[in-house]
């Protein structure tokens, strides 16, 4: 009983740990897990000619699996 309690709170204060904002440039408060969660890359496209590329690539998975 006390084993998974320990386990619990040393989880616990890790993320609360990872959680406090270590590093804060120019403004932009971002702790450790925010970074861990926010994307290095930008997954949707800011223009429209990529499009083609994704239509491409989806035509050729759906000729190629058949």
């Amino acid at each position: 009983m006390l084993f998974p309690m320990l386990v619990l709170v040393l989880f616990t204060l890790f993320v609360g740990a990872i959680g406090i904002p270590f590093f804060n440039y120019e403004g932009m408060d971002l702790d450790i897990l925010s970074k861990l969660l926010t994307p290095s890359i930008n997954l949707l496209h800011q223009n429209r000619t990529h499009s083609v590329d994704w239509y491409e690539f989806l035509t050729n998975v759906v000729f190629q699996s058949v």
